[in-house]
């Protein structure tokens, strides 16, 4: 026999959607379009108990709450995050019907049948029932438009339990970390070293270096841990960063005999320091920019990265990495992008810049040379930019038409025809009197 509980819980981004216990899809929705398709599915998660050999019926409700009919499909898929297939339910389960079609206020239930097989070990085993509207063009009128659907997944938690214990187990790691206002966050990383999934919550306390208590923060409640996996969690709060050392402890509850706990002291510190920057020559593609990047301080920090190339006339583009660089304490990160364009050959200078914290900043150069088939690192006599520089080199553009002014003007008066006429102009005039 399967049993079920329904669960109301909230869940990240991991999970496609976020699932309330009412979960609405809006889905071909345009500012033109009368109708609209919405449907609701209960329940959004279900955590079932089984044992070996066992057998059972879920059923899960989908509503048409839209004003024009709903038309998909329902199928079983793995748990999302699920690698191991020993923790995968995908096998033991099948679906009465896959395709749905609903008419305006129209409910209709999907059954999931279970059959959990003899040998099954006891322990936890993930899947997810998986609701895919058909596509539809997004025009109104029936026009040419792009094709969108909607999806919403369902979890489905197992607990099987057979003639072996399921030990429930958990360590944690405390992460401090640089926040954008210079102040101390933290995060608490919970790895699930049992067999059972568990939702983790608990508290950390701050004392300074001196041991007197400083603040408690909320550990909050997480999204569901799977075995041999790893979540972490926002801590809610930060500390000032001025005080020459911290200790934190962190208390996770997860459902074992005792709290998983953890003690950290580190000094509030935030230090990067760039290494390594270079650019990959690609005869006939975009060069790549690299460089390493180093915490020496106590904190972690997600910098902002900016690369600029520059010639001789100034800078000729800049770029970003496409992703967000996370760097740990004591910890090295490389960081690489592709240029975006083609440099043609000759002399340069690549710029990265590292902004980080409130205001901090951190810049470092190095000059390349592209000669198409190779790249020369390090030339002597490449043009040089100061630390910082992100406009034209204004020195060049507007002292370059002075001095061609001054040169013209200087031509002139030296002609003698002219050197004639200025002289007995000066005459007269000083004469006049």
């Amino acid at each position: 026999m399967v049993t079920a509980r329904t669960t109301t819980m909230h869940f990240g981004a991991s999970l496609i959607l976020g699932m309330a216990l009412a979960l609405i899809i809006s889905a071909w929705a345009s500012s033109q379009a009368r109708a609209q398709t919405s449907i609701t599915i209960t329940p959004s998660l279900a955590e079932l108990e089984a044992t070996p050999g066992s057998s059972g019926q879920h059923k899960i409700t989908v509503s048409n709450s839209g004003d024009e009919v709903f038309s998909g499909t329902a199928s079983v898929n793995g748990y999302p995050g699920v690698r191991d297939d020993d923790l995968s339910a995908e096998r033991f389960l099948d679906i009465s019907s896959e395709r749905i079609t609903l008419k305006p206020g129209e409910e209709r239930q999907v059954s999931v049948d279970m059959r959990i097989p003899e040998d099954v070990k006891s322990g936890g085993r993930y899947a997810a029932i998986e609701f895919v509207t058909d596509a539809k063009a997004d025009s109104p009128t029936g026009g040419s438009g792009t094709a969108t659907s909607g999806k919403i997944v369902v979890p489905l938690l197992f607990t099987i339990q057979g003639s072996q214990p399921i030990p429930k187990d958990a360590d944690v790691s405390i992460v401090p970390q640089l926040l954008e206002d210079d102040t101390v966050g933290f995060e608490v990383e919970v790895d699930n070293t049992g067999n059972i999934h568990f939702v983790p919550g608990g508290k950390l306390e701050v004392a300074s270096g001196d041991d007197n208590p400083v603040e408690t923060l909320e550990v909050p409640t997480g999204t569901p841990v799977i075995p041999g996996t790893t979540e972490p969690l926002g801590v809610d709060g930060s500390l000032p960063a001025d005080a020459k050392e911290y200790t934190a402890r962190a208390s996770v509850d997860y459902g074992g005999e005792k709290p998983a706990t953890e003690e950290l002291t580190f000094k509030p510190d935030a230090r990067l320091a760039i290494e390594e920057l270079g650019v990959e020559d690609r005869p006939g593609e975009s060069p790549n920019l690299h460089l390493a990047l180093a915490n020496e301080g106590g904190l972690a920090i997600d910098p902002q990265v900016r690369f600029d190339v520059f010639n001789s006339g100034g800078r000729v583009g800049a770029t970003a990495p496409g992703y967000q660089v996370e760097t740990e304490p004591a910890g090295r990160t490389e960081v690489e992008t592709e240029y975006p364009g083609q440099l043609g050959p000759g002399k340069y200078v690549l710029q990265a810049t590292i902004l980080y914290g409130d205001a901090q900043e951190l810049a470092k150069q190095t000059t390349f040379t592209l000669k198409g088939a190779a790249q020369e690192a390090q030339q002597p006599g490449a043009p040089e930019v100061p630390v910082g520089s992100v406009g034209p080199n204004w020195l060049l553009i507007v002292g370059a038409p002075l001095g061609v002014m001054l040169l013209l003007i200087v031509t002139i008066f030296s002609l003698p025809p002219v050197r004639r006429r200025i002289k007995r102009a000066w005459t007269a005039f000083s004469h006049s009197e």
